[in-house]
């Protein structure tokens, strides 16, 4: 079972930007771009680090360490580090009502 929960309110969250946020127990990376709101995991596989730190262009999203690149529209992986067998990011269903953005989270087994 899934449940929907609250992240922040949209207007907190600027055109072309990238966010990151603690929901219960998921770090969860909010992106909007192109009039579009995405939701990932925060950091990148290959090696923890914060992709807030990132780099966004069009729809990909580059970590800023070791160059990782990332489809944010389905997480899939478009360039790894060197010597890396790096997988794509988890993605979260992202929603907004009334001025507030929701992340379907699924339950702890």
């Amino acid at each position: 079972m899934c449940r929907w929960c609250k992240v922040a309110e949209f207007k907190d969250i600027q055109p072309n930007s990238i966010k990151e946020f603690q929901v219960e127990r998921d770090k969860i990376l909010l992106i909007n771009t192109q009039d579009q709101l995405y939701a990932l995991e925060a950091s990148c596989p290959h090696m923890g680090y914060p992709l807030r730190f990132g780099s966004l262009s069009g729809k990909v999203l580059r970590c800023g360490f070791h160059y990782a690149e990332f489809n944010i529209e389905d997480g899939s992986v478009l360039a790894k580090p060197v010597d890396s067998d790096t997988r794509g990011l988890k993605r979260y269903p992202v929603k907004v009502e009334e001025g507030i953005i929701f992340v379907q989270l699924e339950d702890e087994k």
